[in-house]
């Protein structure tokens, strides 16, 4: 009865004290004139009463319960309203604490190790390419580059019974990390997590305190590899998107390890691992040179992007500023490959080539947005951001296209056809490295991107 009170208190809306005061007094009062009162009511009214309750409980404990639980947890849920319902409560209390044990050795077996493994992002490349060579020579320092960006894949269920093993163990691996190396960025990969219950919910959000107060990481960056956010009931995502702890602006973590952009500190949420590393690769930027990001955080491609072009010759030099990015060859050979290229300019909606034709060109987007999606799947697609070539590959290897690519606003390209390719190979071979350079670069940043690298295999990015 005490437990059915508090259900019917709870669903009423009871809320803070003056809520539960109300209920002492009114309990109090009843606890005189209740017997009174009682001999007026009919008798079926407190059956009805607990008939309704012992409905609702079995609906919100049973039905809505389905697909919240692995297999085992709701078969130990159906166990318990079972022997509830034949012996009583004292036995289904006994029955609930052996599934509860049952349940703990059997996860505990199949899941012993929830860390799968941890790695600095050394080695690991994000699909952010355009980047100025000042920004890449800080990403590959040893002092403030990937190699201080600390990432963790967990797997399987996360429970009351494996919580210090993820926890603890997470933090030892920091502390076996060398005081002078340790990392200033921490990304915790969840993709292959199958549920989180409410005690690991909660020590996550403790570890992330913990990472910023123990180790000084000033950015810690969760990864729910879903957009429907964490396998849990409670709404992690939005605990966890705290970009800046301002219980901490005092002893700010971001002073402890030089960050002046608040907007890196603190934790933040992902849905994959490529975004998280772009996310991380900003905030290294941003401790040496923010001013090489541009306004735009999640995609913080070339600072110019968005400078005004008012002149022809303005677009010619910055598509040449372009290019030499993307090759690092000489600019008089850069120039003359530019010679080759016509200007293009496309509308919103209209497709550049579709996947499948011929390649008969490579483009270079100077201004726009564009889209790659791969025809025949599940929505895999890739925004190409401006300073990237697009084509190269299929004009050099004679190929079909791989992808095909939309325009989302007013674009301006800069277009190489295979004939004047073909002629600049024959007439100028030196020029037509240029080309050769993009593409070696391009199918280096592939092969490296992070979804090829770790823990799990994928398809190579489009």
């Amino acid at each position: 009865m005490a437990y059915t009170q508090s259900m019917i208190y709870f669903k009423s809306g009871g809320t803070g004290k003056a809520s539960s005061l109300a209920v002492v007094l009114l309990t109090t009062v009843l606890f005189f004139i209740g017997p009174q009162i009682a001999s007026y009511l009919p008798r079926c009214m407190a059956g009805t009463l607990l008939l309704h309750c012992g409905i609702d409980l079995f609906i919100e404990g049973v039905y809505d319960a389905y697909g919240k639980y692995d297999y085992l947890e709701y078969a130990g849920i159906w166990a318990i309203a079972l022997v509830m319902t034949i012996g009583g409560m004292e036995a289904a209390l006994i029955a609930g604490t052996i599934c509860a044990l049952l349940t703990f050795a059997i996860q505990s077996i199949a899941y012993p190790k929830p860390i799968r493994g941890s790695m600095t992002a050394a080695t690991l490349r994000s699909s952010e390419w355009n980047r100025c060579p000042r920004a890449f020579e800080i990403l590959d320092s040893e002092v403030t580059g990937r190699i201080r960006i600390f990432v963790v894949q967990l797997q399987g269920h996360l429970f009351f019974g494996n919580v210090s093993l993820f926890s603890d163990g997470l933090k030892e691996l920091i502390m076996n990390i060398a005081e002078d190396k340790r990392p200033l960025i921490a990304i915790i990969d969840l993709s292959l997590v199958l549920g989180i219950d409410s005690s690991a919910a909660q020590a996550i959000i403790k570890l992330r305190d913990a990472l910023a107060n123990q180790f000084c990481i000033n950015l810690s960056i969760f990864v729910s590899g879903s957009s429907d956010g964490f396998p849990c009931e409670i709404n992690l995502s939005e605990v966890l998107k705290c970009k800046y702890d301002h219980r901490n602006e005092k002893s700010s973590v971001a002073q402890c390890n030089g960050i002046n952009d608040r907007r890196f500190t603190g934790s933040y949420v992902c849905d994959d691992l490529d975004q998280a590393l772009i996310y991380a690769e900003d905030a290294l930027i941003s401790m040496i040179d923010p001013s090489l990001l541009c306004s735009s955080i999640k995609q913080s491609i070339l600072g110019k992007q968005n400078r005004q072009l008012e002149s022809l010759d303005d677009e010619k030099s910055y598509a040449i500023e372009l290019l030499l990015l993307k090759c690092g060859e000489e600019k008089n050979f850069v120039e003359k490959f530019f010679s080759y290229c016509t200007r293009e300019v496309y509308n919103q909606g209209d497709v550049i080539w579709r996947q499948g034709t011929k390649s008969d060109c490579a483009k270079l987007l100077l201004s726009g947005n564009l889209i790659a999606s791969l025809e025949n799947e599940a929505g895999t697609t890739e925004t190409i951001s401006v300073g990237s070539v697009i084509g190269e590959s299929g004009l050099v290897q004679n190929c079909n296209r791989n992808s095909t690519v939309l325009v989302l606003e007013r674009s301006v390209l800069y277009n190489l056809s295979r004939e004047s390719w073909e002629e600049l190979k024959e007439k100028d071979p030196r020029c037509a490295h240029v080309l050769y350079a993009i593409v070696v670069r391009y199918l280096t940043l592939r092969v490296q991107h992070c979804s090829n690298r770790i823990f799990e295999t994928r398809c190579l990015p489009i």
